[in-house]
């Protein structure tokens, strides 16, 4: 009976060992496959689709939409001194000459001690009677 219980390890043995092999081979091969479909796709993928360049507003687009959102701030809260400060410089970014003047005498009457607010104001008003 000794021979048999010998025998009856060595084959249980062999038995496991054979075993770890195929889980170990199924195992690997599912991981290269994976590793390739996910490779395949990527690369299928950004062949079809086009490189496009990203899309970017143009920067008076970017500063009528902030322009637009201080105006509503303002509507709100129409003396908001950093609403006004903000509109302004975007009005004058964009060119609005008039607009920012608007605004410069709206600061200088809440706040008339700035003596900021009256350069800048003289300096648009030069600006203006320059251009025409």
């Amino acid at each position: 009976m000794s021979i048999s219980e010998k025998e009856y390890y060595s084959q249980r043995t062999q038995q496991i060992k054979r075993r770890k092999r195929i889980l170990t081979i199924v195992g690997g091969v599912g991981f290269v496959g994976s590793l390739i479909f996910s490779s395949v796709t990527s690369i299928l993928s950004s062949l079809q689709k086009p490189s496009q360049p990203p899309v970017t507003e143009s920067i008076d687009t970017q500063l009528q939409k902030q322009a637009h959102g201080y105006e509503l701030v303002l509507q709100r809260e129409p003396n908001n001194a950093l609403a006004l400060e903000n509109l302004t410089k975007i009005r004058l970014q964009l060119g609005d000459n008039q607009g920012a003047v608007e605004l410069i005498e709206r600061l200088l009457a809440l706040y008339p001690e700035r003596e900021s607010y009256r350069t800048v104001l003289a300096a648009v008003k030069q600006k203006i009677a320059e251009e025409k």
